[in-house]
């Protein structure tokens, strides 16, 4: 859990270090936040 949005950059970063596609990164980061917080509210 990060404290704030600021450190979401260096997660997309670590994310296509590891070899994860620029698509498969953004599901993670855009796809499933939006799935959760509808989910949530």
């Amino acid at each position: 859990m990060f404290p704030d949005y600021d450190h979401l950059p260096a997660l997309a970063e670590a994310l296509l270090e590891v070899g994860l596609s620029e698509r498969d990164a953004g599901k993670i980061l855009g796809g499933n936040y939006a799935r959760v917080f509808a989910a949530s509210v």
